[in-house]
């Protein structure tokens, strides 16, 4: 196992505990599969990238994220009205994505550390069975 997958067993054990998810073996059995498969593939994708260009503070950004998230709400309203399709509220998440990004940036979170958040994350939600 990687050093990175190690740290992410770390996480993700840590993230357990707080929520007093007791593993069974079957379940770690499992852990240990999804993360030895995940190591083997190489996912091709476009990076969200942080807007930093307009110097905002963390509060800032929060009111950004749910900005954004009004106008997912907004597109969601006008395509059910006139039956549209759902790209514009595609648009409108890819949006929140970035306002989330951005703000992970301004904590402080390298690209490793984000990856590393995020593959806990969805860790935690195959334990609690979100993928089936």
């Amino acid at each position: 196992m990687s050093t990175e997958s190690k740290k992410i067993v770390e996480i993700l054990c840590k993230a357990m505990k707080q929520e007093e998810i007791v593993l069974s073996h079957e379940l770690t059995a499992k852990i240990i599969k999804i993360i030895k498969e995940n190591e083997k593939k190489e996912i091709k994708k476009y990076p969200l990238i942080p807007c930093l260009s307009k110097a905002t503070t963390v509060e800032e950004q929060i009111y950004k994220i749910v900005e954004e998230i009004f106008e997912v709400i907004g597109a969601f309203l006008r395509k059910n009205r006139a039956n549209k399709t759902n790209e514009e509220m595609a648009l409108e998440l890819i949006d929140v994505q970035t306002a989330c990004e951005t703000l992970l940036t301004q904590m402080g979170y390298d690209e490793k550390e984000k990856n590393l958040l995020r593959y806990t994350v969805i860790m935690k939600n195959a334990l609690r069975g979100y993928y089936q």
